[in-house]
């Protein structure tokens, strides 16, 4: 067995407690409409102190090695004022950034593009048209953000960054969609449709009410969002017998909130998501010891709700009934068609590293993940050895592969490298086969 992965491989980080939006899909877009209804004061805005911001990334370094920071959970990244600053600490340490956007900011683009840390941009649209796209992104402006776009454009030439357009999908935005794909295209930027989901409720006021689908009942999702859905939301219920499988989230994820304060998870709404003490001042055991013993986390895995998130947050809908993929879930048995394959798993990443042990849990021979992160490659996550393309493409002849990647599929990886496969599937599709098998 190889060396496990003892260290996180992603840092979640807000710099922001603010939000400029008030999407209902959003929990945070929530609660700033739900202040201006009631005509209660907006979130004051609190930005991360670039000093502070310094000493996390040191300290990150330290303790981890250079990572991927993740620069969004519940506020909009770029108002912060000196974004630019952040992303030349993030480069002097050694970390890269990944970052998400509602692009409805007016920001010194020259200077934050031209930061090697910022490898990707994820822009966040629902729409091309100004009416389509303030359902979605209300409070809104489709025009500022296509007139960011164009300037983005015109310095990526220049920039190490990719910039990718995250659409979100509805019933009524399909020719919003075509529009805008094309823009994208004679703009030299990436265009990603994915089925629009509405974010949930936290574990903690779950497990506290035992009303697990109230979320469906608030206002903003029942009516505005729902009914636009291209597919069901998938069911937040407790699956016994899931324990056991771990939660990537606990064990390899640092969260942060804009104060340097660790947070629980990301799954989790941002006024009640349980804050566990100041990063700065703890040592790498105390940080792993009150990861692994927040009571919420834990009462999460009992339930089996760790796995609900992920397929929740992670996977379109793979079937046409709810009670499908919980049947899924809850049984521990292979399929006897699958029970001589070899299975291995493109990508170690948050969506991998739940589908490798969940499949491994119910008896799937689940091979190796493959990945070309060189902090993964040559160890083991959560038991399952991790390997790079080039060691793995001896053993994937008579192999089923599947591909939690979709930014970088594994489809293009093996034809440019001439690897063949027994089969290709995303995780989605292959858990799809075996619930229609099971049926």
């Amino acid at each position: 067995m190889r060396e496990p992965v003892q260290k996180i491989d992603m840092v979640n980080m807000s710099v922001t407690n603010k939000c400029n939006l008030k999407c209902p899909s959003c929990p945070t877009g929530r609660l700033n409409a739900n202040l201006a209804r009631n005509g209660k004061r907006a979130v004051v805005p609190s930005f991360t102190p670039v000093e502070m911001c310094e000493k996390i990334f040191e300290k990150v370094r330290q303790l981890y090695g250079p990572q991927l920071f993740y620069l969004h959970i519940w506020g909009e990244p770029l108002l912060h004022p000196r974004m630019a600053d952040i992303l030349h600490l993030l480069d002097q340490y050694g970390h890269m950034a990944y970052m998400s956007s509602n692009l409805n900011v007016r920001a010194d683009w020259t200077a934050i593009m031209a930061q090697p840390a910022l490898r990707t941009l994820v822009v966040s649209m629902s729409g091309y048209d100004q009416t389509t796209y303030e359902k979605g992104h209300r409070g809104g402006r489709v025009a500022l953000v296509l007139e960011n776009l164009k300037t983005i454009s015109q310095l990526l030439p220049r920039s190490q960054a990719r910039v990718l357009i995250n659409f979100h999908s509805y019933n009524d935005n399909e020719a919003d969609a075509l529009a805008l794909q094309e823009l994208c295209g004679s703009l030299g930027i990436e265009f990603g449709p994915y089925p629009a989901v509405a974010l949930q409720e936290n574990v903690e006021a779950a497990v506290a009410s035992g009303r697990h689908e109230a979320w469906r009942q608030i206002p903003d999702i029942a009516d505005l969002v729902i009914p636009r859905l291209k597919l069901r939301p998938f069911p937040f219920t407790d699956i016994a017998g899931l324990e056991g499988i771990p939660c990537h989230s606990q064990s390899n994820i640092l969260v942060l909130d804009h104060a340097g304060r660790i947070c629980t998870c990301t799954h989790r709404e941002p006024t009640v998501v349980q804050r566990l003490g100041n990063f700065l001042e703890m040592d790498e055991a105390t940080i792993r010891q009150v990861k692994a013993s927040a009571p919420s986390c834990q009462k999460c895995r009992q339930l089996g709700l760790h796995m609900s998130y992920v397929f929740a947050c992670f996977f379109e809908k793979p079937c046409d009934s709810e009670q499908e993929i919980v049947d899924f879930l809850a049984a521990h048995a292979p399929l006897a068609r699958f029970a001589d394959e070899s299975i291995y798993i493109f990508g170690a990443g948050m969506t991998g590293a739940a589908v490798g042990p969940l499949l491994r849990h119910h008896g799937y021979d689940v091979r190796g993940f493959i990945d070309d992160d060189p902090q993964k490659t040559g160890k083991s996550l959560h038991g399952i050895d991790v390997y790079p393309l080039e060691e793995a493409a001896p053993m994937l002849a008579e192999a089923w592969v599947l591909d939690t990647v979709r930014s970088l599929p594994f489809r293009r990886r093996a034809a440019a490298a001439g690897i063949s496969c027994r089969a290709i599937l995303s995780s989605e599709e292959f858990i799809a086969t075996i619930m229609k098998e099971q049926g």
